[in-house]
């Protein structure tokens, strides 16, 4: 299912769905990740109430999967079904706090790795419809300590970001180029990024062990920060959120 998955996230769901269907028939006892699969590559061709369908199949297999859930609210925005997508968010976030992860937000849409900006707005969209926040909870009373494009570029480009790691307490720096070049030194990942401005937002793109990995964040103000607990600022996107200060 490597090149289902692979053509999905490529923006050809038609041919993932032949592949899908081919290995529902051949495997009548299929797991759960087939359904959700097919969900995604449904949800990919505008058919939202078979993706839907699937999800809720595969939500009933694996409980646990929080992508499916995400997919699934996102499926209900597109039918109109805000109260079942609200639900299927809640189910989300109930598994994205046990593995670590703070709630979804919109800037999760980021870490998913399809190749067309069309498929990318899909999902947005379909969350966007069901209530689904563009920052966390906690930060959405925060507005005027949110930076903007300008003012992130005034602060970090041509500059050395450094924190500590939230999980491991280990520090973190990124030497940031005014082209936004950068180089990282993390527990998380270190070698060559690039940053950039897109909007009000902060990304980076580095190459992970199979692909290029693009991930978009707020920066905060966090006034209570410190230079000595390099906390100053905060760094909030869909998986994680990272406090740092700038040198």
């Amino acid at each position: 299912m490597a090149m289902a998955d692979a053509l999905i996230w490529a923006g050809i769901p038609t041919q993932s769905v032949t592949f899908i269907d081919k290995a529902m028939r051949l495997d009548p006892h299929y797991p759960a990740s087939y359904l959700l699969q097919s969900g995604l590559a449904r949800f990919g061709l505008g058919q939202f109430d078979d993706a839907a369908s699937a999800l809720e199949r595969a939500a009933k297999r694996s409980p646990s999967n929080y992508s499916v859930f995400t997919v699934l609210a996102a499926s209900y925005g597109h039918l109109a079904r805000k109260p079942q997508g609200q639900t299927a968010i809640d189910s989300a976030n109930k598994w994205r706090r046990k593995t670590g992860r703070p709630p979804l937000t919109l800037a999760v849409v980021d870490l998913w790795p399809y190749k067309e900006d069309n498929d990318r707005e899909r999902l947005e969209a379909g969350l966007r419809k069901v209530g689904v926040p563009e920052f966390p909870i906690d930060y959405a009373t925060r507005i005027n300590d949110r930076l903007d494009g300008d003012e992130i570029r005034s602060l970090m480009f041509g500059r050395t970001q450094t924190g500590l790691d939230p999980q491991t307490g280990i520090d973190w720096m990124v030497s940031i180029a005014p082209d936004g070049e950068s180089m990282v030194l993390a527990p998380w990942f270190s070698g060559a990024e690039t940053r950039w401005i897109d909007g009000d937002k902060l990304c980076s793109r580095y190459q992970g062990s199979s692909e290029a990995i693009k991930v978009c964040g707020f920066v905060f103000r966090n006034p209570e920060g410190t230079p000595e607990a390099k906390n100053q600022f905060e760094w909030v996107g869909g998986a994680r959120i990272y406090p740092f200060s700038v040198e």
